[in-house]
Order: structure tokens, then sequence, then C-alpha cells
């Protein structure tokens, strides 16, 4: 299924974060989690990555099982790195969040 898929973006609309997943993705912001920009299809909102050694693969999982609903893949393992991640589909709860957490550096006109 592609990102910018019509079932996807019914999906996005229709799902309203938790109070668990808010709380899930600021906890994971503030910890080694990051929020980033979908470059694939210039989406306006942002997902939640997250990716953790393959120590913390249970970790991973129950992260997995909290957001289950906004993630389209179960968690992956990358051989590279031996680690364990997924992320979620972008979504407008996951833009306010990032906007939070995330300035915009102007850039210097001089």
């Amino acid at each position: 299924m592609g990102v910018n898929n019509r079932a996807v973006r019914n999906l996005r609309n229709s799902l309203v974060l938790s109070p668990e997943q808010k709380s899930l993705i600021y906890g994971t912001v503030l910890g080694d989690g990051h929020v980033e920009g979908n470059a694939e299809n210039r989406q306006k909102n942002y997902r939640l990555k997250i990716n953790h050694s393959s120590k913390q693969k249970d970790l991973v999982f129950w992260k997995y099982e909290v957001l289950k609903n906004l993630v389209l893949k179960s968690p992956v393992f990358t051989v590279l790195n031996n680690s364990w991640g997924f992320r979620t589909i972008s979504h407008p709860e996951i833009t306010k969040i990032h906007s939070l957490f995330y300035k915009r550096q102007k850039e210097n006109s001089t």
C-alpha cells in the first residue's frame, strides 16, 4: 500500500491519537526517537520513526502494539546496524508534536 494511497489518506483523516499514544510519542521524542517529514510525497504532515538496537527488540514491539493503528508495516530488523524499527503514517497530531520540538532555523541573510 503506497503512502499516498486513498485508503491511507482516509485512515489518516479518521484517526485520533489516544492519550497513551500521545504520551508514548512525547516520551519517544524526548528520548531517542524522532519525528520526520515524508519526503516521498512531500506531505505536510510528519511521522514518528522508532529505531532501537536488537537488545531493545521487546521495547520496539511494545511501542508498535501501542501505535499499531498508525503503522502500515510491522517492525523490521536491519542487519547493517543490528536494530529493529518502524515508522508511523504521517498524521496532523504528530505534526503538532513536531512543531513543539523542532524549530526551523532562519537563513542568515547577511
